[in-house]
């Protein structure tokens, strides 16, 4: 073969690989220089600014640490950016601002933090908005770093002005665009209103911004998400472009590496929530692609070390924060009865306060007859809260776990089921069952949008378990005389055909106290905290007198 024919073979082979490449998706070895870049990742911090208690196990027992706080936060940053030579980026995915705390600040120490750790972009999640939009813009006019959100409408101009759809940094000489994705759930899951309009094709809008931010000049896109962890694999198994997902609002901790279209690979991460742990995302690029990555999640714990001066800055508001954790949020005019033997055997006007702040937060939010169960359990402090003023600290003993209300939907017969199952937390000496064959005591429920009836002296639901899940039903339960559910005014029998939605905590969403059904029931985390929406009902309606009034009758004997 002579030497034009050889380095024709050889061209056209070179050729046929390129195409071969191009076709499978799978990426040619680089011949571009390597570059090291990091993302150090933080979601659903809920203005959680400050270093808090929280338990883990150590030496398999669970101790009482102090986890999370933006100076930790900043520490990390600050090192891994070191560590890079400046080629990290510290990213948000979304929820930087809620409840209390932002309620009493107006979010200026949570952005402003942000700003002393050297955040360097944020997109927008739905608890931002909880106190609407005018709270929400003002508190992000003073943010030093950009916001995105791609899939929104915002009809103020000021804070239109605020959140861009798209952003490119450059990065040790990379091109990285960013774009961001709101949750379709947002009107519903906070207090938007009609200011801010989500486009819930987020497939369409995602492969417009890959566009947009290619032809503008980035060689790496990211999207920065606030939809959750299954979106978010449907987002990259949809959409061909997107290099690395950070996202948000499902409050997993997370990595992946998710197949899209023409073998196009998408990375997805996610670090928990509230800061109890943060994500370090490291990433090679070369050749305009992402050619390696590794993920480690870092335990925000009192060995991450401090950044003083943003420690100095908050310490004013933490010593604030305790002085306004004591003054009244709102009123009750009656005693509440938060006693363990009456909340996990019988109605208790606090139970029904408190489901009822959950069902009048979904019906603003357009849900029809809203059925709220709380387990006995979540309701803490075991004593009488006497009438007068309620403060913040007194909710949170009421509530002291961080519990989020999942909204479920049900069958008739898998809400009667349930119904039963709570029948059977009332233990009776001698009703023939074993504690670990019954929901556990802590698992009543209190109701609100039901009326039920039960009869002790039948015989309780019992079954056997493996962990959470049934491994057989041992009797179905004959205490559950009957139940009726609230609709439209007029109280009608359940109908085991027709499909209910029903909002409970996310312990017994996740099948906690032995509540099997709502393993595989169709759920979605609201992300709506059990205390905030307390909190925002006791604002909202001024002093309250909830009272006991039928919703459980609880009977021996027919």
């Amino acid at each position: 073969m002579n030497r034009r024919k050889l380095l024709l073979s050889i061209t056209l082979f070179l050729s046929l690989s390129v195409i071969i490449a191009a076709c499978t998706g799978v990426t040619p070895v680089p011949t571009a220089p390597v570059k090291h870049l990091s993302f150090v990742t933080v979601s659903d911090i809920h203005s959680n600014i400050l270093p808090y208690e929280t338990k883990v196990k150590r030496d398999g027992e669970k101790v009482a640490i102090l986890v999370g706080g933006m100076d930790r936060i900043a520490a990390v940053a600050n090192r891994e950016k070191k560590r890079t030579n400046g080629a990290t980026l510290l990213v948000s995915g979304g929820d930087n601002l809620m409840g209390f705390f932002f309620r009493s600040f107006d979010g200026v120490p949570e952005i402003t933090s942000m700003n002393m750790a050297g955040y360097d972009i944020t997109c927008l999640g739905n608890h931002d908005f909880d106190l609407g939009s005018e709270p929400c813009k003002n508190a992000m006019k003073i943010a030093k770093f950009p916001t995105v959100s791609s899939n929104i409408t915002v009809t103020d101009p000021e804070l239109a002005a605020i959140v861009k759809p798209f952003v490119i940094k450059e990065v040790a000489g990379v091109k990285i665009g960013f774009f961001g994705l709101m949750t379709p759930d947002l009107p519903r899951v906070s207090s938007v209103g009609s200011d801010v309009i989500v486009d819930n094709d987020l497939i369409s809008v995602s492969m417009e911004m890959v566009k947009a931010l290619r032809e503008g000049g980035a060689s790496i896109v990211v999207a920065l998400t606030h939809i959750g962890k299954e979106m978010d694999e449907s987002v990259a198994r949809e959409v061909a472009g997107i290099d690395i997902i950070v996202g948000g609002h499902s409050h997993d901790t997370f990595y992946e590496k998710v197949k899209g279209p023409r073998g196009w690979e998408t990375i997805v991460v996610q670090a928990g929530v509230n800061a109890k742990e943060i994500g370090i995302l490291s990433f090679d690029v070369a050749g305009g692609r992402v050619v390696s990555s590794g993920w480690k999640t870092v335990l925000m714990d009192e060995t991450v070390g401090s950044d003083y001066e943003i420690a100095k800055y908050q310490d004013k508001y933490a010593k604030e924060l305790k002085r306004r954790m004591s003054k009244p949020v709102g009123e009750t005019l009656v005693d509440l009865d938060a006693l363990s033997k009456d909340v996990r055997t019988i109605e208790t006007n606090l139970g029904n306060l408190i489901t009822d702040a959950w069902a009048d937060w979904f019906a603003e939010k357009g849900a029809e007859n809203p059925i709220a169960l709380i387990n006995g359990g979540t309701i803490r402090g075991n004593c009488i809260y006497k009438k007068g003023p309620l403060t913040y600290g007194t909710l949170l003993k009421i509530h002291p776990f961080s519990n989020s209300i999942y909204e479920v939907s049900l069958s008739g017969k898998e809400l009667m089921t349930v119904l039963e199952m709570s029948a059977s937390a009332i233990i009776i000496d001698g009703d023939g069952v074993d504690l670990d064959e019954r929901v556990s005591d802590g698992g009543f429920f209190q109701v609100s949008g039901l009326k039920i009836e039960i009869d002790i002296s039948g015989r309780p639901f019992s079954a056997e378990y493996d962990g959470r899940h049934l491994s057989r039903i041992i009797f179905p339960g004959e205490r559950l005389v009957s139940a009726k559910v609230k609709e439209n005014g007029e109280w009608v029998t359940i109908s085991g055909d027709k499909t209910y939605t029903v909002y409970v905590t996310s312990w017994t969403a996740a099948g906690g106290d032995g509540y099997y059904p709502f393993l595989s029931a169709k759920k979605t985390d609201t992300t709506v905290d059990i205390v905030d929406a307390l909190l925002t009902y006791l604002t909202k309606t001024g002093p309250v007198k909830p009272e006991t009034e039928g919703r459980i009758v609880v009977k021996e004997g027919k």
